[in-house]
């Protein structure tokens, strides 16, 4: 490996690495690169490193997912999915062992139910591991777990959690299971919100012109969960009180049809815009146009990626008061936080900023400096790398009284 690193690192994914999971991903693998540190990512699609996934030019060299991770995501039973999931550690046991993993001095892991693969390389290999938690097997994901396998699959999170030197969880909400649920202490958590890229979302010229058109914005799917129809209700009761103003979607998905419905049944058609599905590279452009940016209805557990890029652009945010959105905004600070599933709540800040531009841009610039200073995935990156060698000199002591014990 090339001596340019100080230090090189395992990156272990099972997802099929698209939308917010691939940007996270690649956000730390990269930001760990600019700081020294060689990242080799291995996922259900190979082995791969970070500039070959993000490179245009290198497109041919970046393992392409195929067809048959969606369809069987998508329609095999549970019961077979899970079974799949568990077979995927034979897998990455079987690449690991092609590969070798003698020129790494630590793992890095983002959980996945059934997931062992990191935890027995820690083990064997003797390895410091890092796993992120975005969710657990408890988390009400999309796909519903099958109650026959749920005690083994909270068995293993247990042995998981435990087998890590630190975890990583994206929420406090998550933090608080790690230690309630499954007795991890306090000091091997490091509660890390997710984070955005203030180079890639930078404000343009284009963010004075929203002033005047007052587009209400929101990008991500087009999902139950995501609440699209609050957004769309309380907006229909001020339109007529802001005629400058517009409501732009960004996205698409399973709602669509529902929300057009709505947004008919409300006689919105010309002045809500559906701007479609974007590729990520793409969206910087889309936000700019946004007055502000909406996160209408979220979840416990999950830290969602939209309100950073809506801060890294200077877009004011408003968001409900789940405990993953307050621990990466302050009402009243980056934006402004509503009852969740409050539609009047929404309503109410809706128009609080549309009456007041100053205030707009008040926290539009509060939003930006936050993730200049805080919420980029270069000081996520500084923050994992510290802890985790805060934590490997805290067990330092331990292991060589255990060595000797056995000497």
């Amino acid at each position: 490996m090339s001596g340019q690193y100080k230090e090189n690192v395992l990156y272990l994914h099972r997802t099929q690495g698209g939308g917010a999971e691939e940007v996270h991903i690649l956000g730390i693998a990269r930001a760990l690169e600019e700081a020294g540190v060689r990242v080799d990512i291995l996922s259900p699609h190979g082995l791969v490193r970070p500039a070959a996934v993000q490179a245009p030019s290198a497109e041919k060299a970046a393992p392409k997912p195929g067809k048959l991770l969606p369809l069987i995501s998508r329609h095999a039973p549970e019961l077979v999915f899970e079974l799949l999931e568990i077979a995927y550690n034979l897998l990455a046991c079987w690449r690991l062992l092609r590969i070798g993993v003698s020129s790494y001095q630590w793992v890095f892991e983002r959980y996945a139910v059934f997931g062992i693969v990191g935890s027995l390389l820690a083990k064997f290999a003797r390895l410091p591991l890092i796993v992120e938690v975005n969710y657990t097997s408890k988390s009400p994901l999309v796909r519903r777990r099958s109650k026959l396998l749920m005690p083994l699959a909270r068995r293993m999170d247990r042995w998981i959690f435990n087998s890590a030197t630190l975890l990583v969880p994206v929420s406090s909400a998550l933090k608080k299971e790690l230690m309630h649920d499954f007795g991890i202490p306090e000091e091997k958590i490091l509660m890390l919100p997710n984070a955005a890229d203030p180079v890639q979302f930078a404000p343009t010229a284009l963010r004075h012109k929203s002033v005047a058109r007052k587009i209400i914005g929101f990008v991500g799917g087009f999902y139950p969960w995501h609440g699209l129809d609050l957004l769309i209700e309380a907006y229909a009761g001020i339109a007529d009180r802001f005629p400058e103003s517009q409501v732009l979607l960004v996205g698409d998905g399973p709602e669509l049809e529902r929300i057009r419905a709505l947004v008919s049944r409300h006689g919105l058609m010309e002045r809500v815009i559906f701007g479609g599905r974007k590729k990520h590279h793409e969206l910087p452009a889309a936000m700019s146009a946004f007055y502000v940016g909406v996160m209408p209805d979220s979840n416990d557990y999950g830290s969602p990626m939209k309100i950073f890029e809506y801060m890294a652009l200077g877009v004011p945010v408003i968001a409900p008061d789940y405990s993953p959105i307050l621990d990466a905004m302050d009402d009243g600070e980056q934006g402004l936080i509503f009852e969740q599933r409050s539609v009047e709540g929404l309503r109410a800040a809706l128009v609080k900023l549309l009456q007041d531009e100053s205030l707009a841009q008040h926290l539009g610039t509060q939003g930006r400096e936050t993730i200049l200073r805080d919420r980029n995935w270069n000081a996520n990156a500084a923050r994992i790398r510290d802890a985790l060698l805060q934590r490997c000199n805290e067990a330092l002591p331990a292991m060589r009284k255990e060595e000797s014990s056995h000497a």
